[in-house]
């Protein structure tokens, strides 16, 4: 059986790392910006069904990758705590999160011996940063899942001159697999190293029973893919995608990664504190790869290298991939810290100035810039409460109107207004396909049966001139038109 051997300064050290974590998301918890966006939207109805129903899907709905399975288990669980609420969500993504902060700092703790309390300051540094202190309470369908995976396997490897026993090569080889369906682009820092350990001739059975449990995995999952609907596939890796282009923005495009100030394709301005802080990050970046070359050099250490290749993996993919995301770029901070651990464990820095150290770079930047997260918001229309009693003031409305069923506007804003009203109100988008395509069909049937239980919704950007504008009502920034007729939903784009 394997085991993760814990301590007890570990032990002392992970209950004071875990209640760190939490408090420093209270800012974002009493937000009034703290708000679902429409992918957690559909993670949480995911979860719903799956409590109500016994619906589990191993994917995000609509799509052939994205496993989520993980995710809508830890909501589940939450909703049948404390009910079904964006707060059940946030916390059970935490809860996922602080998982993977625990095996990560196993990892560096191992490697750091006795300095323990350097150990626990670098993990304080990595959860106060922002890069990860939005998606660390965000239910997107595999990048929780993802770090948490990575975090483990990683674990398993923190030696990897070390002879790994079958049971534990089979159990990496699943979380291997695991990680690529839940999120591949992080198992990508993972091959070199993966790569090392079971390159050794004295390795050849670990390298046979990892490729035939990856394999064996790999192909129940392929089964299960294939029965699933794939209205979602977005493109991927291209060699057409290289530009120079990219290489000229990509210090940008690491300072907006690094604040965690985006939303999709929106840039979001971060306060002070969190600029400088983003600014710091992507200069650490080339002093530490930088630092690492050194180390490669003078110490001839093997995991060093391979860390640094790591980076390398990981900021050389974004070269390739059709959308240039920021989101994609997560995995980089890991091995970042990850590295800055291994080198602070080879060259043994005094202990007292890098313990200073760290403790100025929390105070001064860190926690001023989690602070700062309390004003990300996911949405660019203003707020007249807050982003959940604007929802639900349109809901209220709609609901004591007898309406059930609504024609949405916005593809994002359908899957909010469902979680949002539990369900109450059944929602479709303009295209006639969905994700989810009985939400399509009931909406669609609702109309033709009582047009009097229909609405449309909208973002209020402004009177729709195509229209009666007389039928147009508005409230905080929702507009809805009640009973609209066929004719009107074609003027408006719906497809049927």
């Amino acid at each position: 059986m394997y085991r993760v051997y814990i301590k007890y300064t570990s032990s002392f050290h992970l209950l004071f790392i875990l209640i760190f974590l939490w408090l420093t998301r209270i800012p974002q918890c009493v937000s009034p910006y703290l708000f679902l966006d429409g992918d957690e939207a559909i993670l949480g109805l995911m979860a719903k069904h799956f409590i109500e129903y016994g619906e589990l899907s191993l994917y995000f709905w609509g799509q052939q990758y994205g496993f989520s399975a993980i995710e809508t288990s830890c909501i589940a669980l939450f909703y049948w705590i404390r009910g079904i609420d964006a707060w059940s969500v946030k916390f059970a993504m935490l809860s996922l999160w602080s998982i993977g902060i625990v095996f990560f700092y196993l990892t560096i703790e191992d490697w750091l011996k006795e300095r323990k309390i350097v150990a626990l300051l670098i993990i304080l540094l990595f959860i106060c940063a922002p890069f990860w202190g939005i998606w660390s309470m965000k239910a997107r369908g595999g990048y929780v899942t993802a770090f948490v995976l990575l975090s483990i396997i990683l674990y398993i490897l923190r030696d990897p001159t070390k002879h790994l026993r079958s049971f534990q090569i089979g159990l990496l080889s699943f979380f291997c697999v695991l990680c690529f369906h839940a999120q591949p682009l992080f198992l990508i820092g993972i091959l070199p190293l993966l790569l090392f350990v079971f390159s050794r001739k004295s390795n050849l059975m670990g390298s046979l029973i990892f490729l035939g449990t990856a394999i064996g995995f790999q192909l129940l999952l392929i089964t299960y893919q294939s029965q699933q609907p794939n209205f979602w596939m977005p493109g991927t890796f291209s060699l057409n995608a290289f530009s120079f282009r990219r290489l000229l923005d990509l210090p940008n495009f690491l300072y907006v990664a690094a604040t965690s100030h985006y939303f999709y394709s929106m840039i979001i301005h971060p306060d002070f504190a969190t600029r400088w802080v983003g600014i710091g990050l992507v200069s650490l970046i080339p002093i530490v790869c930088g630092f690492a070359i050194f180390t490669v050099i003078r110490k001839k250490d093997v995991l060093v290298l391979i860390l640094l290749m790591a980076i390398c993996f990981t900021i050389g993919y974004l070269f390739f991939l059709s959308e240039w995301a920021h989101r994609y770029i997560l995995p980089l901070w890991i091995w970042l810290f990850i590295l800055t651990a291994r080198m602070m464990g080879i060259w043994r820095l005094h202990k007292r100035i890098t313990i200073i150290i760290i403790l100025l770079l929390l105070v001064i930047f860190l926690l001023p810039s989690v602070y700062g997260l309390r004003h990300y918001r996911s949405n660019w229309m203003p707020i007249v409460h807050s982003e959940e009693k604007d929802i639900q003031s349109v809901i209220n409305i709609l609901l004591s109107r007898n309406v059930s069923h609504v024609f949405c506007l916005d593809p994002l804003l359908q899957w909010q207004l469902m979680f949002y009203s539990n369900e109450n109100l059944i929602c479709r988008y303009i295209s006639s396909t969905d994700r989810r395509m009985s939400y399509v069909q009931n909406v669609n049937n609702i109309h033709t049966s009582d047009i009097n239980k229909t609405a449309v919704v909208g973002y209020n950007v402004g009177p729709d001139y195509r229209l009666d504008i007389s039928r147009q009502e508005q409230i905080n920034k929702y507009y809805f038109i009640l009973h609209p007729t066929k004719e009107e939903l074609k003027i408006m784009g719906f497809e049927f």
